[in-house]
């Protein structure tokens, strides 16, 4: 009741409500508002100590999928079925497997809330708004947790919030330095997305700006993987986007200098050179091989639906550190290939999109004559004794919608960033790939 009168708590619930508000009438912006809310309710929880958040997740999903449901029955457009009906059978691959391991439902409902989310997702409108809606999203919860996780590194203090894990690395709103990491990297992509947009001069500034801030809650976490998946990411873009131009390379130098420059200032140049240079130190990094050997164990005793999701090693209490392993464990041979399935249709959806291109009419000829139309022997209308043809097209590939493919190639990037962070790290439920599983299974509009 404290926390229900605490006038800051009130005022985030007015805003949250009118925002969700907005977001039925335009069901655009439902799957950027889904991540961001979701991504926050952990931090909510946190700060409060507000109970029932999963609940609230249940109930917003429920409502928001009968109100996208509801304006396609309207528009007479089609649901994504078959998308969803692949969700589905894994989401009932992981509760048999779960039952017959006889791990209580609570342990994992909330990686089941997170299949249901990527369902709702995927009744989104596939339409350009949605996807800046959800680059908006990710940007402002990156740049949230490094304004959070800098100004406490300068000594600000945020209540009774632990920003910060035993280690020195920053584990911010999210509460774990990995996965704080990775979200920090998919933030980069979305601030380099909107720079790539933008069209003021002002606004690439201060993108430009608030990139450095998140580049800089990266390096805090001292997340390798993160580090390496968004320099993927961001190469990547470059690439598709912008193509490697002399420009291009010096700005990436130029970022890396002041990046590093102001990490020094922050006293985490230390931290950073030992978690690259001191692995043979590293206990995370000595334990990827007796983890890999127990997981192997693992699955040969549970071969075909796996151990259950939460699955953690006994002797080190740590789970498989790569994502495929540790799919392969909890779900086992029949989840495994339901889950790869789903990866590689809606990453490929993704891909496809990013390079799609449409066929249009460049050129047309036709041999019109002002002379009154005759009829030739074979019955064929003429003009001036020449026979009508059909007329001749010249057809040409035009890249569809510049500002839609650019999305796309985020979103690739995205999950790109994430897929090469989980070679090393169990990324199986992470928030970000099941927003990114839904987008690809979003029907393409015509």
């Amino acid at each position: 009741m404290q926390t229900l009168l605490n006038p800051y708590f009130i005022f985030l619930l007015v805003i949250f409500l009118s925002v969700f508000i907005y977001v039925v009438k335009h069901e655009e912006y439902i799957p950027g508002f889904i991540f961001f809310v979701f991504a926050s309710l952990g931090a909510v929880l946190q700060i409060s100590n507000l109970g029932q958040v999963g609940l609230l997740k249940a109930v917003l999903l429920l409502f928001l999928a009968a109100v996208l449901i509801s304006k396609k029955m309207k528009k007479v457009e089609r649901l994504p079925l078959f998308g969803m009906s692949i969700l589905f059978v894994y989401l009932l691959t992981i509760y048999i497997s779960g039952t017959i391991n006889n791990i209580p439902l609570s342990d994992y409902r909330a990686e089941l809330g997170l299949i249901v989310m990527a369902m709702v997702i995927a009744l989104s409108p596939n339409r350009a708004d949605t996807f800046k809606a959800i680059m908006i999203g990710v940007f402002l919860w990156g740049l949230i947790n490094a304004i959070v996780v800098v100004l406490a590194k300068l000594g600000f203090r945020w209540g009774g919030l632990v920003l910060f894990n035993e280690g020195g690395r920053a584990i911010g709103l999210s509460r774990h330095s990995t996965f704080m990491g990775a979200y920090f990297s998919i933030a980069l992509v979305a601030a380099q997305i909107l720079f790539i947009q933008a069209r003021l001069k002002l606004v690439k500034v201060i993108l430009f700006g608030c990139g450095l801030l998140i580049m800089l809650g990266l390096l805090a976490t001292i997340a390798r993987g993160a580090f390496i998946g968004w320099l993927a990411a961001f190469l990547y873009i470059q690439y598709r986007i912008q193509g490697m131009k002399v420009g291009s390379v010096v700005g990436i130098f130029a970022a890396a200098i002041i990046g590093i420059a102001a990490a020094s200032m922050l006293g985490l140049d230390q931290l950073l050179l030992d978690r690259f240079t001191g692995m043979e130190k590293d206990s995370s990094a000595q334990a990827r091989l007796p983890l890999l050997l127990a997981s192997l164990e693992t699955v040969a005793n549970h071969l075909f639906l796996g151990a259950g999701i939460g699955w953690k090693d006994t002797s080190m209490n740590l789970q498989s550190h790569n994502m495929f392993m540790q799919v392969l464990v909890e779900s086992g041979v029949v989840g495994f290939i339901i889950f790869m399935f789903i990866l590689w249709k809606a990453g490929w959806s993704l891909l496809r999109r990013s390079n799609s291109t449409i066929v249009v009419n460049s050129n047309t000829e036709s041999p019109v004559d002002s002379q009154q139309n005759k009829i030739d022997t074979n019955n064929q209308p003429v003009y001036s004794g020449v026979t009508l043809r059909k007329p001749v097209v010249k057809l040409s590939k035009e890249t569809v919608d510049t500002g839609v493919r650019q999305y796309y190639v985020g979103l690739v990037a995205m999950l790109g960033a994430i897929l090469l962070n989980s070679l090393t790290h169990s990324f199986d439920f992470f928030l970000p790939i099941w927003v990114l599983i839904g987008v690809g299974f979003m029907r393409e509009e015509v």
